[in-house]
């Protein structure tokens, strides 16, 4: 009965997917247990990397000033930098949807259209890149003849 529905069972969402997961694989997974391999050795850069275990977290915890300092200000900016705009927002949010605002989606507009100029311009970018590359090949080759 349960081969039966492994059988029955359609693949084609697995198929479809499938180049997500290889890229997410490779782009996440990968360099984070990349990461993690490398932290438990001691490497100059030049020549074979050594293993030394947890020495490099024992050194980080107790002799690095540099870390406890870059950690303090991540959270100061995690706490005030999420406070500050939460507290901007939440309200903005809430005048938005008020019935009373005239131009409501004028103004929803405005407060999106930065995301959308960002996609837009690196979109942009990446057509005038893709033909100036491909506009150099095609002169290569006439020039070639």
């Amino acid at each position: 009965m349960i081969r039966r529905k492994l059988r029955q069972q359609n693949w084609e969402p697995y198929i479809f997917e499938s180049p997500y997961i290889i890229i997410f694989l490779l782009f996440s997974v990968f360099p984070i247990c990349f990461s993690q391999y490398i932290s438990f050795q001691a490497c100059s850069g030049m020549g074979e990397p050594i293993f030394v275990g947890l020495s490099n977290y024992a050194q980080l915890l107790t002799e690095d000033v540099a870390f406890w300092r870059s950690l303090w200000i991540t959270f100061l900016l995690l706490i005030f930098g999420s406070l500050t705009q939460h507290l901007f927002a939440i309200p903005l949010a809430i005048l938005l949807n008020n019935r009373m605002i005239k131009f409501k989606g004028l103004f929803k507009a405005a407060f999106f259209l930065p995301y959308t100029t960002s996609a837009v311009s690196w979109l942009l970018f990446a057509i005038i890149l893709i033909s100036t590359i491909v506009n150099k090949r095609i002169v290569k080759v006439i020039e070639n003849r």
